[in-house]
């Protein structure tokens, strides 16, 4: 069953996320106290989404400066931002009263534009990227209650990626030179992880049952990363070469310790992707169920294949990770260091996001992180 129907994944992100800390392992751990330099942001975006009481406000931190571009009337959710030139664009979904309907919409320096849909109803947004002026944008039409349809938005035109029989939902967009490059699922007998180049699809091998979450495309290499499901061990973190799965798995640490019985269920969810140079870098989040312990989460990153725990402040055991972009070398991390306190890290260090007027008292949550 798709997603599609839930309040999106920020819905039960909002329920259940914790106070995190994410800097990664391979870099010196710092404290700053004290004001931050004016700098130390600049050429970084991000964009999530306030939370209270029931209605949202979807940001856009600029250079670490935050701009609202919904009111506190309304319920909507951001899902990606990306930079062309002096131009900032936000992709997200914007419900109606009773949150029965949404609508893909593309905020261009802050002015909304709602996306084509045909004759359907409802519509939902989740990745964008923007190319040479173009902006593209991927994500489902809800046709009926029970099919929703892959669709493509270059420059707000839709084209579709399947026929209104074949449910379907994009996930994930990149484009290289001329090519567009869509990730997604295809729903029948099984769910099936699918590559769309120009519009043609591509079954990936072992991408049953699991999901498609991130694209990349670096000189030529496609890289997608997801998850497959393992009967009686949990979902494993997948990653595809031009095709070709590599299955990163789903223990606590390469060899395996603390996966031990039948009581342990692991989880991992891998949400993002960035190549810098030759390095392939996946980040996301693992959670271990322990029957007899409970849950326990943390935000978690690849490197060339490598498995990395990130730190996390001490007794959280339930969370959704950050968002994370690696740039010239450098991790960029956006999330929460208290139910209230919005960060970013850049290889360690913590700066605090500040919050529009009125909004200081809402729970953040971040959807995408740009490092222009």
């Amino acid at each position: 069953m798709t997603r599609f129907h839930q309040p999106l994944r920020a819905v039960a992100r909002f329920a259940c996320i914790a106070a995190l800390l994410c800097c990664c392992g391979f870099v010196p751990r710092e404290k700053h106290a004290g004001q931050t330099q004016a700098n130390e942001l600049e050429g970084v975006y991000v964009v999530g989404t306030l939370y209270k009481r029931g209605h949202n406000v979807v940001v856009v931190w600029e250079n670490g400066v935050p701009k609202q571009l919904t009111d506190k009337k309304g319920y909507a959710l951001a899902e990606a931002v990306s930079v062309c030139g002096g131009d900032v664009y936000v992709v997200g979904n914007v419900y109606d009263a009773d949150r029965r309907h949404s609508k893909a919409t593309v905020w261009k320096n802050g002015v909304p534009q709602v996306l084509e849909t045909g004759e359907a109803a409802s519509s939902r947004a989740t990745a964008m990227v923007v190319s040479n002026g173009d902006v593209y944008v991927v994500g489902t039409v809800l046709q009926t209650r029970f099919k929703p349809r892959a669709a493509l938005w270059k420059n707000g035109v839709l084209t579709w990626l399947t026929d209104e029989n074949t449910p379907a939902e994009a996930k994930a967009v990149a484009v290289s030179d001329a090519d567009v490059y869509v990730a997604g699922l295809v729903y029948g007998d099984t769910t099936m992880a699918t590559l769309w180049k120009n519009g043609v699809p591509q079954s990936l091998p072992d991408g049953e049952d699991g999901s498609v979450d991130a694209i990349a495309v670096s000189d030529g290499t496609v890289y997608v990363t997801g998850t497959a499901f393992r009967d009686g061990t949990g979902t494993s973190a997948m990653l595809w070469c031009n095709g070709m799965p590599t299955d990163l798995g789903n223990e606590w640490y390469p060899d395996g310790i603390n996966v031990d019985g039948a009581n342990v269920h692991n989880e991992c969810f891998p949400d993002g992707i960035s190549v810098d140079g030759a390095d392939v870098y996946i980040t996301g989040w693992f959670l271990k169920y322990d029957y007899d312990k409970g849950a326990d989460g943390h935000a978690v990153l690849w490197k060339a294949g490598e498995f990395r725990e990130l730190s996390l402040l001490p007794g959280i055991s339930y969370f959704f990770g950050p968002v994370m972009i690696v740039s010239d070398g450098h991790v960029y991390a956006a999330g929460q260091m208290d139910w209230r306190t919005a960060m970013v890290w850049k290889d360690g260090k913590t700066i605090p996001l500040s919050r529009p007027a009125g909004l200081t008292r809402y729970v953040p949550q971040f959807f995408d992180i740009f490092v222009k």
